[in-house]
């Protein structure tokens, strides 16, 4: 079982979006000349909408939107209201025919016959009424089977500004993470004393690092076997993939290395949000607008930055981008300080 507090995918709110043109079966009753056509099937209280161009390669965008109550206004919306199985197996069932329909590379890495052992197995797990985030992992399990980085699964509208109002408990450290390592980019427990900056990260409640890219990974849709693409993902926020394929827990068992070359373990809290601002709570602070030069150097640094961790003798430089952010001598100034 999740725990209560479990956020689902807070990140999809920027997934790609896969375009295709739809046939003309699709289309029925539509004026074919339209530049842009959009068409709809519902169910009671689902939906799959489609928006489609006339254009070559230029047309299907597939959102789940799974609601549990019928009310159009944002604040009725409960993320822990279950969906009956039937109506979860048949817009399952549907997805699979409008993939079916207009995915114009749907077997090019997957061959049917297995593509259709995935939709069976996805079938079968749904055996109870599930949450929207439960059902949303299930599907981007089967899409991720595509290899189609452009084909992905979306939260709905509501659950996207549900999840943009609150905080949630979940997973405490983010870590960058490689096929072979993961080393901690920060904690989300402000009080950790242990895990800073840079600090290697050997395995997560016994699992090693390979362990957990293969269960992750199973949720991330990418082209062909471009794997790193979800090395990239899944370091984007850990906390949130981890959520995918492991339960969340009141603490976790982390095994470290530390300064020293030392192999620790320890464990660490859940991140509770609503507890962490509480002891942080003082006097307001009264602020001021930045000044221009105060601007232009907050845009350099969320283009380039460096920070330095003195008791492992390292450093961590972080770009955002190759061609802007007056790289030249930001290198050329930071390999000097080294």
């Amino acid at each position: 079982m999740r725990h209560k507090d479990y956020p689902g995918d807070l990140l999809m709110r920027n997934d790609i979006e896969m375009k295709v043109r739809l046939n003309t079966a699709v289309m029925q009753g539509l004026e074919p000349h339209s530049p842009c056509l959009i068409v709809q099937r519902r169910t009671e209280n689902d939906k799959v909408l489609i928006i489609v161009s006339k254009y070559f390669l230029t047309g299907i965008i597939i959102t789940l939107l799974l609601m549990g109550c019928s009310s159009a206004r944002y604040s009725s919306y409960d993320p822990q209201n279950k969906i009956p199985q039937e109506k979860l197996k048949k817009d399952f069932v549907l997805l699979k025919k409008v993939l079916e329909a207009n995915h114009p590379s749907l077997y090019w890495y997957t061959p049917k016959d297995s593509l259709d052992w995935y939709f069976n197995k996805t079938m079968e797990s749904i055996n109870d009424s599930l949450t929207e985030s439960q059902f949303r992992i299930k599907v981007a399990w089967f899409i991720s089977k595509i290899r189609c980085g452009h084909t992905t699964v979306r939260p709905s509208k509501k659950y996207i500004h549900y999840v943009s109002k609150r905080d949630f408990n979940r997973f405490p450290l983010l870590l960058k993470v490689w096929k072979d390592s993961m080393v901690v980019l920060t904690s989300l427990n402000r009080n950790d004393s242990i895990f800073k900056r840079g600090t290697l990260v050997t395995s997560v409640e016994g699992h090693s690092t390979g362990e957990l890219l293969d269960s992750i990974s199973q949720f991330i849709s990418t082209d062909g076997y471009a794997d790193n693409f979800k090395c990239q993902a899944i370091s984007f926020n850990f906390p949130v993939y981890y959520s995918f394929a492991y339960p969340i827990k009141d603490s976790f068992l982390i095994h470290y290395t530390n300064s020293a070359g030392t192999q620790k373990e320890t464990y660490v809290k859940l991140f509770k949000p609503a507890l962490d601002t509480a002891k942080r709570a003082g006097p307001p602070v009264e602020t001021r607008p930045p000044t221009h030069k105060e601007k232009k150097m907050i845009s350099l640094l969320s283009k380039r930055s460096i920070s330095y961790d003195t008791g492992s003798n390292s450093a961590y430089m972080r770009l955002a981008t190759f061609s802007d952010g007056k790289l030249n001598s930001f290198f050329k100034r930071s390999f000097e300080e080294l």
